[in-house]
């Protein structure tokens, strides 16, 4: 495996209109209910929201969002790459970018309900944001690169050590886990940050208490139980990106060749997604409304079945093989077989 460094919706609505976004053509969506994005843009990174009806996916240049009817371009951000998003509130939204030039910067964006705005920026790509509320949110990426924001300021951590760190996620703001490339996951209780081995890089994180955190990269997945970190059975060779649940015996994790895998609290097992596209980011606003997104596709799941994927053309797709390690963006090369 090649170390390179990343509703239940039942008809679908064609894509009829054609407009001009920031300089070029991106195939925009009829009003039609239950429709799902078509665009010539090569993929989604992450996907997140507040509730069902308030979900956004970004990547490559665009914000899109999902009002419970259907998906349209919210605002488009030239000169790089759109990695991750989070929701405090439907007023309330982080996402974060990287330039285009090999990742050398990063920017927090966020939106107040009315207007996309700047309100970070970092010496380094900025791969995920997550918060526990909109006045205590992170901003994670390249160069050890940790910011946080009190509800006043923004300001920046420092781990010791200059490493590429991807995914964060906690379950207060004493008890925060950042996953990186490393062997190891870093933590922090609300006063310092210490390092926690794993064994194996992280892209994604999620838990449903500080006892019971889950990790994914690679093909690995690792489980936290409060004391250490112990690996567990993924039964895939695919490499994996992202991981979230709606509780301790539902949580899905999502990668390479449209993997998608589910864990009912004993073990992990195979889902069909319809899809062979590779898959980037997945999040639900319960277990019966689950978005998986990635490779020119958006899907979702109602509790029983994922829907089928709307994709691009074929011309655009990343090579078959388990995957690339890392989602690709700015400050990646592109995923390799």
């Amino acid at each position: 495996m090649p170390m390179a460094v990343r509703f239940s919706a039942r008809s679908f609505a064609r894509w009829t209109c054609v407009a001009a976004v920031a300089g070029s053509l991106t195939l925009l969506a009829s009003c039609s209910d239950s429709s799902y994005p078509s665009f010539w843009t090569p993929w989604f990174a992450a996907v997140g929201g507040s509730s069902t009806n308030d979900v956004y996916a970004v990547g490559s240049e665009t914000i899109w969002h999902y009002d419970g009817r259907s998906w349209m371009p919210e605002h488009s951000y030239g000169g790089g790459f759109l990695n991750g998003v989070w929701a405090a509130s439907r007023n309330d939204v982080y996402v974060v970018w990287s330039s285009g030039d090999g990742g050398r910067t990063g920017e927090v964006l966020h939106f107040d309900g009315r207007d996309w705005r700047r309100v970070a920026s970092a010496p380094a790509a900025l791969q995920s944001v997550w918060g526990t509320s909109g006045s205590d949110v992170y901003a994670v990426g390249r160069q050890e690169t940790i910011l946080h924001y009190d509800g006043s300021a923004w300001s920046t951590y420092s781990t010791g050590r200059r490493e590429w760190l991807e995914g964060i996620w906690g379950s207060s703001s004493h008890d925060v886990f950042v996953a990186g490339l490393l062997d190891s996951i870093l933590h922090y209780d609300g006063a310092r940050w210490t390092r926690q081995y794993t064994g194996a890089p992280s892209l994604g994180l999620w838990g449903s208490s500080s006892q019971d955190v889950f990790a994914v990269g690679g093909s690995s997945i690792t489980h936290y139980d409060g004391v250490r970190w112990s690996p567990q059975a993924s039964g895939t060779t695919n490499n994996l990106f992202a991981v979230w649940g709606s509780s301790a015996h539902d949580v899905f994790a999502v990668g390479a060749n449209g993997t998608i895998l589910h864990y009912d609290g004993t073990g992990w097992s195979a889902q069909a997604s319809g899809t062979t596209s590779h898959l980037w980011g997945v999040w639900g606003s319960s277990a019966y409304d689950v978005f998986a997104v990635g490779q020119n596709v958006i899907l979702r799941y109602d509790g029983t079945r994922w829907s089928p994927p709307a994709s691009v053309s074929r011309s655009n797709e990343v090579p078959r093989g388990p995957g690339s390690l890392l989602r690709p963006t700015a400050s990646s090369p592109s995923a390799a077989p």
